[in-house]
């Protein structure tokens, strides 16, 4: 079972960590095969909430997350990844927000989107990096973001965009 960390590990080095071979540093972050991955984020005494592991598996590199305390993997999705699909036109639009929508949206603001009919939003990119849906919220054509004070998912000067599909 993962545990959820609650306090993050420091440790003081008088000097730097240089690798010697082609290995992660974390012996408990790299898996051959998908179901080894899912075998240690279940019942691995060292897997926590949150943790990042990458399974190598025929050539293919995937990158997922310990989602919760049973050890369901997520995949890590970045912007080079296929894109989701969905209806209606304008499938697959994406709008890169500037500094100051990125501003509006952790202030409370919002970002609206300027479009005749429904928008969905597929995905959100905060740095390259998709993240989950709980995060985001839509109401009518305006989306609003929850963030907590302590783990903000969005900070200023980040880069955020936006795949989005508009319906009629």
């Amino acid at each position: 079972m993962a545990k959820t960390a609650t306090i993050p590990n420091k440790m003081q080095l008088p000097d730097s960590i240089g690798r010697m071979n082609a290995r992660p540093l974390d012996g408990d972050s790299f898996f051959t095969s998908l179901a080894a991955a899912r075998t240690y984020a279940a019942t691995g005494a060292t897997a926590y909430i949150g943790q990042v592991l990458t399974v190598v598996e025929n050539g293919v590199v995937t990158l997922y997350k310990v989602a919760d305390a049973s050890g369901t993997l997520k995949a890590v999705l970045d912007e080079d990844s296929p894109l989701p699909s969905g209806g209606g036109k304008g499938v697959g639009s994406r709008v890169n927000l500037t500094g100051q929508q990125v501003n509006d949206l952790i202030g409370g603001t919002g970002y609206t989107f300027n479009a005749e009919g429904t928008v969905t939003v597929l995905a959100l990119y905060v740095n390259g990096l998709m993240q989950d849906s709980t995060l985001y919220a839509m109401n009518g054509n305006k989306l609003t973001v929850s963030l907590t004070a302590g783990d903000p998912e969005i900070l200023e000067g980040d880069t955020v965009s936006i795949l989005y599909s508009v319906s009629e």
